[in-house]
């Protein structure tokens, strides 16, 4: 994890950029210079948000919606089936993301690692 994030690599597909400078200022226009007020169910809402873009910022968007989980110690299948549905949206699913840090056994992350992917989303969200 912590070399994937250093080079802006991908956590679920290996070899792919996705935490550069440009990806994350598209979601950011997309996602929160959207805002979407209705009712609707969050995931409606921001499959919605996410319409038309390119593959990368739907694997991004799985990839945040990981660390948005990733504190919590009851990593569900219920989660782990959220970041597969918004990565299925893309025009190039991603139908078997694999992460070591996905199983139980494995899943504590290292501070500095956690600090590193704090970091790249400050400077890639800079709001």
């Amino acid at each position: 994890m912590n070399c994937s994030l250093r080079n802006d690599g991908s956590l679920f597909t290996p070899g792919e950029a996705i935490w550069t400078r440009e990806l994350p200022g598209e979601l950011h226009t997309r996602f929160l210079n959207q805002p979407d007020e209705s009712k609707r169910d969050f995931f409606e809402k921001l499959e919605e948000q996410l319409w038309n873009s390119s593959t990368e910022v739907f694997h991004l968007m799985g990839e945040v919606l990981y660390f948005h989980y990733l504190p919590f110690t009851n990593t569900t299948a219920h989660k782990r089936q959220r970041i597969q549905q918004v990565l299925g949206w893309s025009p190039s699913p991603v139908y078997s993301w694999s992460l070591r840090a996905n199983s139980a056994r494995n899943s504590r992350i290292s501070t500095s690692a956690l600090s590193l992917a704090c970091c790249s989303a400050k400077a890639a969200f800079p709001f």
